[in-house]
């Protein structure tokens, strides 16, 4: 089952003012709607966003039945910076590349 975030928001020309925000997908990003928030909210269920947001109801049911977008973990999100910062930092190893552009071991191979 997918989690929601609740993204910046706007404050509306109402009297009150209110601030709303879109509703998003952490699997897919898809934006659901827009609810009355203050604050930016992440990791959000469904049952606990539909309590909050009774509004949105029928578009989080529909969405939960179709959101097919594989969930990412903070674990494998963390591994991919980690890999990320490795080849900006120049400490892949194999396939590294140098700053003229040519792989590190090439100085290995004799080219």
């Amino acid at each position: 089952m997918p989690t929601y975030k609740v993204g910046p928001g706007m404050v509306t020309a109402t009297t009150p003012p209110k601030v709303v925000r879109p509703l998003i997908c952490e699997q897919c990003f898809e934006a659901l709607g827009n609810v009355s928030a203050v604050a930016q909210y992440t990791s959000v269920s469904a049952n606990v966003a539909t309590a909050t947001w009774p509004e949105m109801a029928e578009q989080l049911r529909r969405h939960e039945g179709i959101c097919t977008a594989p969930r990412v973990s903070g674990e494998d999100l963390r591994a991919a910076a980690d890999g990320v910062r490795d080849v900006v930092e120049g400490r892949t190893g194999v396939g590294a590349w140098r700053s003229d552009g040519r792989q590190a071991d090439d100085d290995k191979l004799g080219t």
